[in-house]
């Protein structure tokens, strides 16, 4: 076995390695051990009252994690202990589809967001090895990071803003934009009056669902505007108080040209799709006509 030594202050084993350290909390080997013993049907491999804060522990928790892997089982996806049967089918779906996913993290129990700015976004995959776990894989990128399934408050679907799982506590926030002195980042976004993030500018779209950290991060990141539509998932935003509508804002160009259509010709009904357009046209502009219907409802 590697060394592995007890931090009791911080309640840790910590293992040393080649290169460094890792450290594994008490809590959680326990609930991973717990965890495996039930699904195997082998109570054996749960934690004894006396085993907790042990080196007996770690072993116990290396003895279950062993078995899982040498079952039939280790085939199937492992989430995290308390990870509900809705966000195990949600996360195994998404996994099978390759759809790309927008995931909202926070505390269960009070409902409240963690405003995560990385790692939020992306396909989902499986790891290799024993406990194979879910993966949160970036655009363009090989790896990522395993997802914490038992944190989760609501799954989106990337392309059509559809909620695809949502936890019965949770709280979609009040987000405000509203102007900063900083000509460089003018605008902020504050929830309860707390400034979380600044943004070079915004624009009012039909794209997926953000969170306006997640917002921040794209428009720092590329040099590009952030999509105030964090409204719809993770936190409603709004321009209430002194913030005028910036100089960055535009319409979408359907709704321009469609003013001046309306405004040459009066009385005359807006343009619908034509007969002779491809069915998969027409769905696209009614598609585009409801997301863009349901912004203009939600913006003030």
């Amino acid at each position: 076995m590697k060394s592995v030594t007890l931090n009791h202050e911080q309640r840790l084993y910590v293992i040393a390695h080649d290169g460094g350290y890792s450290c594994l909390g008490f809590d959680n080997a326990r609930r991973h051990a717990d965890q495996i013993a039930r699904r195997l049907g082998q109570p054996d491999l749960a934690f004894m009252a006396e085993e907790h804060d042990t080196l007996a522990g770690y072993r116990k928790y290396q003895a279950a994690t062993r078995a899982w892997g040498q079952s039939p089982r280790t085939r199937d996806t492992y989430l995290d202990p308390g990870t509900s049967p809705e966000v195990t089918r949600v996360l195994e779906a998404c996994r099978k589809t390759r759809c790309q996913v927008r995931l909202i993290f926070g505390d269960t129990t009070s409902g409240q967001p963690w405003f995560d700015e990385f790692d939020v976004v992306g396909r989902i995959v499986r790891s290799t090895g024993w406990l194979k776990v879910p993966l949160l894989i970036e655009e363009g990128e090989a790896g990522g990071g395993a997802i914490l399934t038992a944190c989760l408050l609501c799954v989106i679907d990337w392309r059509s803003c559809e909620v695809l799982y949502t936890h019965p506590a949770y709280q979609v926030p009040e987000l405000r934009l509203v102007p900063t002195d900083d000509a460089g980042l003018p605008w902020g976004v504050e929830h309860q009056q707390n400034e979380l993030t600044r943004l070079h500018g915004f624009t009012i779209s039909a794209r997926p669902a953000l969170t306006s950290r997640s917002c921040a991060a794209s428009a720092s990141s590329r040099g590009a505007f952030a999509d105030a539509r964090c409204v719809s998932a993770v936190g409603r935003a709004s321009l209430r108080g002194s913030a005028p509508r910036p100089a960055s804002f535009r319409p979408p160009r359907w709704r321009a040209a469609q003013t001046r259509r309306l405004a040459a010709h009066p009385g005359r009904s807006p343009r619908r799709p034509s007969r002779s357009a491809p069915a998969s046209a027409t769905r696209r502009t009614r598609v585009r006509s409801r997301r863009a219907a349901a912004l203009r409802a939600s913006w003030p």
